[in-house]
């Protein structure tokens, strides 16, 4: 655990626990463009947790919000959250 918060992995630190969503969000970079692919990034992953804790509706919302943002395209989240909300819409579409 102090390796990652040595090397500021806060990703891990957040699904592991050790942060809240605020304090994510809140090391998002300042610099505009940094800051959109932080954001795409952080966004997929706090999708991630609320799959994990059981609020499917926080897990849909999240992934919206990963997609919605421009310069996206260099995150893998991105393509993930993508698919992701592509396949929901079809299970959604088949019930």
């Amino acid at each position: 655990m102090r390796y990652l918060k040595k090397r500021k992995h806060p990703i891990a630190l957040f699904l592991l626990g050790e942060i809240t969503k605020q304090d994510l969000l809140n090391g998002v970079c300042s610099q505009p463009i940094m800051a959109i692919r932080d954001s795409c990034k952080y966004e997929f992953w706090i999708a991630v947790k609320n799959l994990k804790d059981g609020d499917e509706q926080g897990y849909i919302e999240h992934l919206e919000q990963c997609k919605e943002f421009q310069g996206r395209y260099l995150e893998f989240e991105y393509y993930l959250a993508l698919r992701e909300l592509e396949r929901l819409k079809v299970l959604y579409e088949q019930n």
